[in-house]
């Protein structure tokens, strides 16, 4: 800003803008423990910066306000793309430090999170992930980008099977941890790693990590999906359905707190609650492909397994036109179609659930033999653990779902095991779902529940 013509036809703003924002870092250091005075009072910045300056004069607040005038030109003539905006708000003399709106790494943020937030499974790498992917090259200091790229990484490990080497919790452990770096007080960065430290059953640390993003930021922090999620896991139901419900109600135009309160209330066992709740979801959003899944495992509790198997149906009929594709039925939470096609009694359902499982069987198999290294047949060219939608790769969970469809419990322990290890987010949720009623009876199920050591949490 100095450098620019704007401000080298200022010569007596300039050493105020160095001084106002040297001393605002000096004074936010300060903050974060260390010993830098704070001199952004009128008369210090006035004895500091002008030259023959006396305490009866308005030197400052004439030049402050010119230098207000002086940045806005700025901004519109020479740093429309600056990756940082600097502003000194009327009414004081600290400088405010915020990623400029306009900026290429910010254009490209808002649109991944914009698309994040509107979420849809994708064949490839998601369109979200990828975006921040491009911010963070354009500007490698935007914390936020870091933090929604782990967010979008958490995402990927709930609807991609993860094949070695990748490694989604471990990478966004990683963009978590640079944006906390970068920006101490970035909260969405503390849920990302309270989401990482549940994958791996590290509760206690988890709590510190949302307490963290709780003491910066309470208000976006407790409408966050991944903290109510906690809070249900750790068996604190009444403080995640009490959240989530506000938000619901707050927020009527957004189905997603809605789905939000009907799958908790789903994990609750309040079933007609849950199916009241997000039916009126698919009716007011008839988009919402995610309330349809939910609803199907609502339908399964309450043994109506036709309806489910309508409701996964129209849910994967919604992707399939949103993406422009046509209907494959195995991507998108495929054990659970599966499950509602056994549960329906229909002959020709049950060939199709054998069929799946067994072609995800055999693929999954070779995603799990190390000499394959996940690449492709055919695919030598390509990174180590890529893959393609078009394969039916499904998660652990999933696979577990399937084996359950075909009353194989022994062989569904051992993928709800395998979810455990890679750290599906879902997977915290094992004692809690519905969905896996069949196995609770069985002592290698209630062995599989306590590796995930909830009892050693600490409810305060």
């Amino acid at each position: 800003m100095l450098a620019s013509g704007i401000f080298k036809a200022a010569p007596r703003l300039s050493p105020l803008l160095r001084y106002i924002v040297l001393e605002t870092l000096a004074e936010e250091a300060k903050e974060e423990g260390q010993k830098d005075p704070a001199k952004l009072t009128e008369h210090q910045i006035g004895f500091a910066v002008f030259d023959n300056y006396s305490s009866d004069r308005t030197d400052v607040r004439a030049n402050a306000t010119a230098l207000r005038n002086r940045i806005r030109k700025y901004y519109t003539e020479c740093g429309t793309e600056d990756p940082v905006l600097i502003q000194i708000p009327p009414g004081g003399y600290r400088a405010v430090f915020s990623h400029n709106p306009k900026s290429p790494a910010d254009r490209l943020f808002r649109e991944g999170c914009a698309r994040i937030n509107c979420f849809e499974p994708s064949e490839g790498e998601h369109r979200s992930l990828s975006l921040f992917k491009e911010a963070i090259r354009a500007d490698p200091n935007h914390a936020g980008a870091h933090a929604a790229k782990a967010e979008a990484e958490l995402r990927e490990v709930l609807y991609r099977r993860v094949i070695p080497p990748n490694d989604p919790v471990a990478a966004a452990e990683m963009s978590a941890m640079e944006a906390l770096r970068i920006q101490p007080r970035a909260w969405s960065a503390h849920i990302a790693l309270g989401v990482v430290h549940s994958c791996r059953h590290k509760w206690e640390k988890a709590l510190g990590s949302f307490n963290s993003a709780m003491d910066i930021a309470p208000l976006l922090a407790r409408d966050h999906f991944w903290y109510q999620g906690f809070q249900m896991a750790i068996g604190r139901d009444q403080d995640a359905l009490r959240l989530a419900r506000s938000r619901a109600e707050e927020v009527r135009h957004d189905p997603s707190p809605q789905i939000a309160l009907g799958f908790f209330l789903y994990l609750a066992r309040r079933f007609d609650e849950a199916e009241e709740r997000l039916s009126e979801v698919a009716e007011t959003f008839p988009q919402s492909w995610l309330a349809r899944l939910v609803l199907a495992c609502v339908y399964l509790a309450q043994e109506r397994a036709t309806e489910a198997l309508v409701s996964v149906e129209q849910a994967h009929g919604i992707l399939c036109d949103q993406n422009g594709l046509p209907l494959r039925r195995n991507e998108i939470f495929p054990g659970l179609l599966n499950l509602c096609r056994t549960r329906s009694g229909e002959e020709v359902e049950l060939r199709l659930a054998r069929e799946a499982l067994k072609t995800a069987g055999s693929w999954d198999r070779w995603a799990a033999d190390e000499k394959t290294n996940g690449v492709l047949p055919g695919d030598a060219d390509e990174e180590p653990g890529h893959y393609d939608m078009h394969i039916p790769f499904w998660t652990p969970l999933q696979i577990a779902l399937g084996f359950i469809a075909l009353e194989k419990n022994e062989s569904a322990i051992e993928a709800l095991s395998r979810a455990i290890d890679e750290g599906d987010p879902l997977s915290v949720l094992i004692p809690r779902l519905p969905l896996l009623d069949p196995l609770r009876g069985l002592l290698a199920f209630q062995a599989l529940i306590e590796r995930l050591s909830l009892s050693s949490v600490s409810v305060k």
